[in-house]
């Protein structure tokens, strides 16, 4: 089973070789490694270049910068495996990683093999599980009911854990079928904020079989302070909203249960961390940043939400926020959030 692995690149030389030699010392020999460089300004495309001179199962591919989506759309294009995986360039494999998942793959073929993934500290590595289950196979209805149900969004008891709700929409991560891979798209971030759980949706959408297999794990570098996650983006709620109405139309188009409608505007409420997490860790001024945050609370999206939403579900310090944001306190939240960003670790 030859298996390919995309890479897309953006100025990320601290962190490229590790990621590069986490796949050339892959215990697994029959892949295909698929690095993009998408028009880095740093060294990041001679690293890239240097390690396929000496590795002939790296190819290269040198593209003018058009974001992420675009750089793992042009990777697919080249795709041979019988699966595709996503590796960011500051992450890494295990070197058994992908030995481990082909095993299950030749196991069970099923559509979609999904692992946990750790996150990396400079000082620590927390686990982070995506269901209760160690194994868990899942038939056509479990897929709908559960997988893409939870990409759409928390269900109330899944509520407890609200800075989790993307933890199942990444890219990476997972092991797809190349052929039914191939016929989707990922969309502009400059379009939809975030282009993970559209990607995903219309692929669960499509399957009839997926695997959670926690017999190893995705390395995710969170001290990168370079990362698309770090920087302000004063459109990410408007591009939100873009992927809200997408999730809503597909809803709509597909016949889906009300519990998908009821899960998205969980989504829209939970989200409220991101957008408040994207002004709070960024250089703004503290005033400029108060005036960004009451901004976002005085949107009307939020008000029938809210109305509609469990706070019972929540613990105490998630309580305390969302309900802040509710009564649009865009002052007491400018102190509460740097709080509770030194305390992120054990809130999530």
């Amino acid at each position: 089973m030859l298996i390919s692995v995309v890479v897309p690149v953006y100025n990320t030389e601290k962190y490229l070789k590790r990621c590069l030699l986490s796949l050339v010392d892959q215990t697994y020999k029959k892949i295909q490694i698929i690095v993009v460089d998408d028009g880095s300004t740093d060294n990041s495309g001679k690293i890239c270049d240097s390690f396929a001179k000496n590795n002939s199962h790296i190819q290269v591919i040198h593209k003018v910068n058009g974001g992420l989506s675009s750089a793992r759309n042009c990777g697919l294009q080249y795709c041979r495996g019988d699966y595709v995986t996503f590796l960011d360039s500051d992450d890494w494999f295990s070197n058994d990683y992908i030995e481990k998942c082909v095993c299950e793959l030749n196991k069970e073929h099923v559509d979609l093999l999904l692992t946990p993934y750790i996150r990396e500290y400079s000082r620590k590595s927390i686990f982070n599980p995506l269901f209760s289950n160690k194994y868990k196979l899942f038939d056509s209805k479990e897929i709908n009911d559960i997988i893409l149900a939870r990409l759409f969004g928390p269900s109330e008891n899944e509520l407890r854990f609200p800075a989790r709700v993307d933890d199942l929409s990444t890219a990476w991560g997972k092991f797809y079928l190349t052929s039914k891979c191939k016929l989707i798209k990922f969309v502009d971030t400059k379009i939809i904020g975030t282009e993970d759980a559209w990607f995903n949706i219309n692929y669960v959408y499509n399957i009839e079989s997926a695997e959670y297999f926690e017999k190893t794990a995705y390395h995710y570098n969170k001290e990168n302070d370079n990362s698309l996650v770090r920087k302000y983006n004063p459109k990410l709620f408007i591009r939100w909203c873009n992927l809200y109405a997408r999730m809503e139309c597909f809803i709509s188009k597909k016949n889906l249960a009300d519990s998908f409608r009821k899960r998205l505007d969980n989504r829209i409420i939970c989200n409220l961390i991101g957008l408040s997490n994207n002004i709070f860790n960024s250089s703004l001024p503290v005033y400029k940043k108060y005036l960004c945050e009451k901004d976002i609370l005085n949107q009307k999206i939020y008000n029938q939400k809210f109305l509609n939403f469990s706070f019972e579900n929540l613990s105490f310090s998630w309580r305390i926020f969302f309900k802040l944001c509710s009564k649009k306190q865009a002052a007491f939240l400018t102190l509460f959030i740097p709080i509770g960003e030194k305390l992120k670790g054990k809130m999530k």
